[in-house]
């Protein structure tokens, strides 16, 4: 019987909206947010067989635009794609870019899997392992599910890190929520690639039922992400500011660092203790 093809496919959104706000500096604090916890998480996987596309505005500026070339350029599949996007999702730009890279490099492939994860977030280190067992598990029942345009996967149980002191809390929190998971893979058949950015995180339900996915929700014993509160999240500091802080003292349960914690997510307590003494001497000055 002949094995089925997986392509996998990560993305992530670096800078794709620019706003009024984001100077060279505020991108600059982002950038240390993705090369002190996201890329050591990716590039710690035990299963290196996937690509990664960061997805840049046309605009980016240059010293930034360059610096971020330095740090993925030792990584053979880590490719850059510059797109002028108006939004972060349901965006034709995302997924015109997102089919043009797989065409141009000709993948061979039966399935496709394509996961995203913010550039300030991280995986633990066998995600990539997990994630494309199940989609080959899933592929080799197709025929029960060929109905469906695919399947959406998604790993409830993650945590929520303050790598510096926020709201008086640093250390961990545990989740176990179904709904706004950072988590989200869609396991599709080779000819839909419609998926990459048509929906939010909280959306995931709602769009599945919509479009026919299939929604799946995997249980694990340990967490599978890692979600990074900061000074630059937007969403969570702006828009839903206060429903987080509920969210936080009710439902999160909340504990101080242990030794080594981090390292599941391929991220050392030495690099989030130097990234917590830059980014606290930047705030000072600003």
């Amino acid at each position: 019987m002949k094995k089925s093809r997986l392509l996998h496919v990560v993305a992530t959104r670096m800078f794709t909206t620019l706003a009024a706000d984001h100077t060279i500096e505020w991108l600059e604090r982002r950038l240390d947010i993705f090369e002190t916890f996201t890329l050591p998480s990716l590039m710690a996987q035990s299963c290196q067989d996937f690509t990664w596309i960061l997805l840049v505005s046309a605009d980016l500026p240059l010293v930034i635009s360059s610096k971020l070339n330095t740090i993925v350029k030792p990584y053979a599949n880590i490719y850059i794609i510059a797109l002028r996007v108006a939004d972060l999702h349901d965006q034709a730009e995302y997924q015109e870019a997102f089919s043009e890279f797989i065409q141009q490099h000709e993948f061979k492939y039966d399935f496709l899997l394509s996961s995203r994860i913010d550039g300030d977030d991280a995986w633990h280190k066998d995600y990539v392992a997990k994630i494309q067992q199940e989609a080959l598990d899933w592929s080799a029942k197709h025929t029960k599910w060929s109905n469906s345009a695919g399947v959406i996967f998604n790993f409830p149980y993650g945590q929520i890190c303050y790598p510096f002191e926020i709201r008086g809390k640093e250390g961990i929190g545990n989740w176990r929520r179904k709904f706004f998971s950072q988590s989200v893979d869609v396991l599709s058949v080779q000819q839909s690639q419609e998926t990459l950015y048509k929906f939010p995180h909280s959306k995931t339900a709602q769009f599945a039922k919509a479009n026919n996915y299939l929604c799946h929700y995997i249980k694990t014993k340990h967490p599978m992400w890692l979600y990074v509160q900061h000074v630059q999240n937007d969403g969570l500091l702006r828009k839903w500011h206060r429903w987080f802080i509920l969210f936080e003292k009710f439902m999160l349960k909340f504990h101080h660092f242990k030794a080594g914690e981090l390292e599941m997510y391929g991220i050392s307590e030495q690099s989030r203790q130097r990234f917590k003494q830059r980014y606290l001497a930047h705030t000072r000055k600003c």
